[in-house]
């Protein structure tokens, strides 16, 4: 009794064990991979949200109940109240400060489009990342320098993407390296693709007309 407890608690979690037919020693969890990188859970890491309106926030929201993901963002405006979100988040206000990219598991990106958020993921950003960083990209593709993430995900700096925007969707003429990869899921930019969706959006443009220039208000749904 006593001495078998004493030669199991002698094994740390998790166990050595040889492969048959050979004196290799294998670590069954350390050396768990598929295509040479290791597939790790979201539960309890570290999300980086970069572009913190509603959508951002939203996810957030979910990543923290469902995952219990410890949340950060970045947002040009400024942080936000617990209050006002209902679940605690982290404010970081500086994309050159490299605490702001060092501790992420996980860069959510929902940024709008334009010049200001132009290849925010980049060669620089990029090395200020742990290695084996994960990226999603719902936002907008100008925001995701391609040549610089393909080039991670070659080395292995980041591990896997999601994408359904790209660099230059509009002219369809999408960089196919990025769906030649088993480490990319790619999908087209059609998320808000349907019926009840394109009704509400008609709705609340209509909403946000009447009452600017019929009404003479602010707009029921002011951009944040």
């Amino acid at each position: 009794g006593d001495d078998n407890n004493k030669t199991i608690n002698h094994y740390q979690f998790p166990q050595r064990l040889k492969v048959s037919n050979s004196n290799e020693v294998i670590n069954v969890v350390e050396n768990f991979k598929i295509g040479g990188k290791h597939i790790i859970s979201p539960m309890r890491k570290t999300v980086l949200i970069l572009g913190f309106g509603s959508i951002g926030r939203t996810i957030g929201y979910r990543l923290n109940r469902a995952f219990d993901m410890k949340i950060q963002y970045y947002k040009r405006s400024g942080p936000i109240s617990k209050e006002k979100l209902g679940y605690d988040a982290e404010y970081l206000s500086d994309l050159n400060d490299p605490m702001t990219w060092s501790q992420a598991d996980l860069i959510m990106m929902a940024l709008p489009g334009g010049i200001s958020t132009d290849d925010i993921i980049n060669d620089k950003t990029l090395s200020m990342c742990k290695d084996g960083v994960r990226l999603v990209n719902v936002g907008r593709g100008n925001s995701v320098d391609e040549d610089a993430l393909l080039k991670a995900l070659e080395t292995g700096k980041v591990a896997s993407c999601g994408i359904d925007v790209f660099k230059n969707e509009g002219s369809g003429n999408i960089n196919k390296k990025l769906l030649q990869r088993w480490d990319v899921t790619a999908l087209p930019h059609m998320g808000s693709a349907v019926t009840d969706m394109m009704s509400l959006q008609t709705l609340i443009t209509l909403q946000n007309v009447e009452d600017i220039f019929v009404n003479n208000g602010n707009g029921i749904y002011p951009v944040d």
